[in-house]
């Protein structure tokens, strides 16, 4: 496929393997610091050639960007979504410290964001940004982006999450739109989610189902309190960890084993 997108003062396109040097140079440098790296040249090979593979895969990645009359990539711009993302993010880094204050980043971002909205199904985006890079911030807002606090990241926290609107979600302007917009997408998740629990909940009863059957060939009896003992003080640390409400947690899990156990007694009769 081909894409290239003019702005006043640059031109984006697709990478291509000539671009790969100069993006070595920028991301083993500490400039790269607040935005992952700095990374070595395998590494910065590695992540170059998944934007190649996100292009085929999805239709969209990041774009190289170049000064209008040089083919010299100066950055990557752009919307990228890598299999351990949960949604596209759009990005942006200018390669030269010197190219920085002059609009550049905000020139290319809105041509890409606009491309983006205007080419796919997606009507959001969001932008990771570190707590201290506040020229990110500064871009984001200035691209009309608000705060999500409640977005999901791949990386660790501490975090600053931008969310991005389609052309029509932008135009709003009381909270109250906005925050519908922003609870379609909460309520995506929750449906994927409810859909992940209900097939694992399915998995786990076809294992119980096989140890209910062999306790019954065996004569053992349904229930091991000690191993239930065991299972719920496991789930209580588990649900510390994912900063779940243990108390609820182990309410969940009794009823589990409660119905596991009615199981387990109904093939022994």
């Amino acid at each position: 496929m081909s894409v290239t997108l003019t702005t006043e003062r640059l031109t984006l396109r697709l990478p291509m393997a000539s671009d790969l040097p100069a993006c070595t140079a920028f991301w083993s440098s500490d400039r790269s610091h607040m935005m992952g790296g700095p990374w070595d040249a395998d590494k910065t090979a590695f992540e170059f050639a998944d934007v190649l593979t996100q292009w085929q895969k999805h239709g969209f990645s990041l774009f190289a960007v170049t000064l209008k009359g040089s083919d010299a990539p100066i950055g990557l711009i752009g919307p990228f979504f890598p299999d351990d993302y949960f949604e596209p993010e759009l990005g942006w880094s200018l390669w030269d410290a010197t190219l920085e204050g002059q609009g550049l980043a905000y020139e290319g971002a809105t041509a890409a964001r606009d491309w983006f909205f205007a080419n796919t199904s997606y009507t959001t985006a969001v932008s990771y940004t570190h707590p201290d890079n506040t020229r990110s911030h500064r871009l984001c807002e200035k691209l009309g982006a608000v705060l999500d606090p409640d977005a999901r990241s791949p990386y660790p926290p501490p975090e600053v999450i931008y969310r991005h609107h389609a052309a029509q979600d932008a135009a709003m302007t009381d909270a109250t739109t906005r925050a519908a917009s922003v609870l379609k997408d909460h309520r995506a998740s929750i449906d994927r989610l409810d859909a992940i629990l209900v097939y694992t909940l399915a998995e786990r009863f076809k294992h119980t189902q096989a140890v209910g059957e062999l306790k019954a060939q065996h004569d053992l009896p349904p229930s091991d309190p000690a191993r239930e003992a065991r299972q719920i003080e496991r789930l209580e640390r588990l649900a510390q960890d994912a900063n779940l409400d243990p108390e609820f947690a182990k309410k969940f899990l009794t009823f589990i084993i409660s119905e596991v156990i009615r199981h387990h007694e109904h093939l022994q009769k």
